[in-house]
């Protein structure tokens, strides 16, 4: 099997890793709709909204956006913006096409990693974590003791 061949396979044994579910909601979300989500990543509790990858994009690089700027920071947020229309463009083209690619990470505005008194342990922020390390989840938002 050619080196092409094997990427496929591995893709495709990433995707049976996948929980349809949560794979369901991600696609809904990167198509726009938002929702709440509780996530468990290997024992670690992360709540937040679920978002989509070229909104995740677009925030931040407005985060970045609000920094002094310097070379850098200019080349990252146009880096960024570039990461958000691509993902646009994919998710546009698979509408077009009809076709469905599971997603591969999910992006999440406003989370927050919780410890075992259900007080968050950091501010609110962004996240993007890959969809295959996702041990566990409900939908909504968990309630916690600020």
């Amino acid at each position: 099997m050619g080196e092409m061949g094997q990427k496929m396979k591995k893709d495709h044994q990433e995707v049976l890793k996948q929980d349809t579910f949560l794979s369901s909601l991600v696609m809904l979300a990167n198509s726009g709709m938002e929702t709440g989500i509780t996530l468990n990543v290997s024992g670690t509790v992360i709540s937040g909204m679920l978002i989509s990858g070229e909104t995740y994009f677009k925030e931040l690089a407005a985060q970045f956006a609000s920094l002094p700027q310097t070379e850098f920071i200019e080349t990252l947020i146009r880096t960024l913006n570039t990461n958000a229309d691509r993902f646009k463009k994919s998710i546009e083209a698979d509408r077009k096409n009809q076709t469905i690619r599971p997603p591969h990470y999910l992006h999440l505005r406003d989370c927050c990693f919780l410890n075992t008194d259900r007080k968050n342990s950091t501010q609110r922020q962004l996240w993007r974590g890959l969809l295959t390390s996702v041990d566990g989840f409900s939908v909504g938002v968990a309630e916690t003791d600020r």
